[in-house]
């Protein structure tokens, strides 16, 4: 189901559905396949806040592919 981050919502995709990770600086949830993605982007500051807070490994690799 689509809902604003804000009410439950992936910060990206704005779907509800499936595990997601949640966020503390930027209080949100995010799923990690949208985070893997967002960190392709590193013009992204928020997904590169989010990668280094919740210790997601895939900063260490993108944007360096």
């Amino acid at each position: 189901m689509n809902k604003h981050p804000n009410q439950g919502g992936c910060w990206y995709c704005h779907d509800d559905e499936g595990e997601m990770l949640f966020s503390v600086e930027f209080d949100c949830y995010i799923h990690e396949k949208c985070l893997r993605n967002a960190l392709k982007d590193e013009k992204d500051r928020e997904a590169q806040i989010m990668g280094r807070e919740l210790n997601n490994p895939y900063h260490l690799f993108y944007p360096r592919e």
